[in-house]
């Protein structure tokens, strides 16, 4: 996904001349596939897109600030680390919970997985690293939620193979995100995955954000067709569970060398 001129407002993709028959299956499809989408949706975590510094990037090449992508799925991420994030050596969280699904009910539900190394609580709604000024540092959460999302750049539809990339959405972000997703399936009738969608970097309070906007349909049923198995597929990938193997416990305070005394200051 390299760094690319922007597209023009004609990026959506204009049927072949089928028969009205056919395009009408189609929309009656994407209408079933709606449905199934809306009850996965909250009311209103392939290779990364970075979003370091307020700007897209993928292995050090700079994107800018918008992208315009089809989002093939998502899923919901719980990550607990037991020591401070550093984003140069990243390590295995040493609680989490995933979820195919973000409406309110399911992300209420979610439990630890089994292979977590050190389970906080038995479900993660109760948890203490799930509440509110929990963090090290700061009012937020020492759990971190998030949406992770498949995606496909709008450019590179046109290729026989198009590159899936994962982009993660904050907490922050997650309303956005869900407002777009709902305007598909309830406005649109159609899946996110039949639409080409802006993703933009806006600053918010003393961070950022990431906003959502359709901006058109793909209605070729070629192309159709292979975001439908695209987007059934990287399921199975965005909810990969890390290798546990790699986890290490974090260091302990070191004890008072022999001969010493540790002396308590009143």
């Amino acid at each position: 996904m390299a760094a690319k001129k922007k597209a023009s407002k004609a990026i959506a993709v204009r049927g072949t001349g089928s028969e009205v028959g056919h395009v009408n299956d189609w929309k009656e499809r994407l209408r079933q596939k709606a449905e199934k989408e809306e009850q996965r949706l909250a009311p209103v975590g392939g290779s990364n897109i970075s979003t370091r510094n307020g700007q897209f990037s993928v292995g050090g090449d700079v994107l800018g600030k918008e992208l315009e992508v089809v989002i093939l799925n998502h899923a919901r991420w719980k990550t607990y680390y037991d020591r401070p994030f550093d984003p140069d050596n990243p390590t295995v969280p040493a609680c989490f919970a995933v979820s195919s699904s973000c409406d309110r009910e399911s992300v209420n539900s979610m439990e630890p997985e089994d292979i977590a190394p050190v389970k906080q609580n038995d479900i993660c709604f109760t948890c203490d690293q799930n509440q509110f000024g929990s963090a090290l540092q700061g009012d937020g959460k020492a759990c971190r939620d998030q949406i992770h999302l498949a995606v496909i750049a709008a450019d590179d539809l046109g290729d026989d193979e198009p590159e899936v990339r994962i982009l993660s959405v904050p907490p922050t972000s997650m309303g956005q995100y869900n407002m777009a997703a709902k305007k598909a399936t309830k406005v649109l009738k159609v899946p996110l995955w039949a639409c080409v969608t802006k993703v933009t970097i806006v600053p918010h309070k003393a961070a950022f954000r990431l906003e959502f906007e359709i901006e058109s349909l793909i209605e070729d049923d070629d192309k159709l067709t292979m975001l439908e198995q695209k987007a059934e597929n990287i399921l199975e990938t965005l909810m990969e569970l890390p290798d546990v193997s790699l986890y290490e416990p974090p260091a302990k305070n070191k004890r008072t060398p022999p001969g010493r005394t540790s002396v308590k200051r009143k």
